[in-house]
C-alpha cells in the first residue's frame, strides 16, 4: 500500500485528481460524497510572548482588531476568512489587521 498526503485549503475534485480521501472542517459541497465526523475540532487564538509584548495582551474580543494576524486565504474564492470570536454576548465578527 502506498498513501501520499496532499495538504491544501482548497476543494479538491475527486474524480478528476484521483483523490480517495479529503480530511475537511466542514460538510462537503458535493452531495454525492460520504462524511463521517470525526471529532469536534476547536479553533484557538494564539500568540507568542514576543508578539504580546509588542502589541499587548487581548482582554476582549475587539482588542484583537488592532493585533497583526494570520488569516487563511480561501483557495475557492481567493477571500480570507473570517474571524469570528464568540463573547459573552454571542457572537462577534471582527476584521482584524
Amino acid at each position: 500500500m502506498q498513501v501520499d498526503v496532499h495538504v491544501s485549503n482548497r476543494n479538491v475534485d475527486f474524480a478528476e485528481e484521483h483523490f480517495d480521501l479529503a480530511i475537511r472542517g466542514r460538510e462537503p459541497a458535493d452531495s454525492r460524497l460520504v462524511a463521517r465526523r470525526l471529532e469536534d475540532a476547536e479553533l484557538v487564538v494564539v500568540a507568542t510572548p514576543d508578539c504580546l509584548a509588542r502589541m499587548g495582551t487581548p482582554q476582549v474580543p475587539e482588542d484583537l482588531a488592532r493585533h497583526e494576524c494570520i488569516q487563511f486565504e480561501l483557495a475557492s474564492t481567493g477571500r480570507r476568512g473570517a474571524f469570528d470570536a464568540r463573547g459573552v454576548n454571542g457572537k462577534s465578527r471582527l476584521r482584524v489587521a
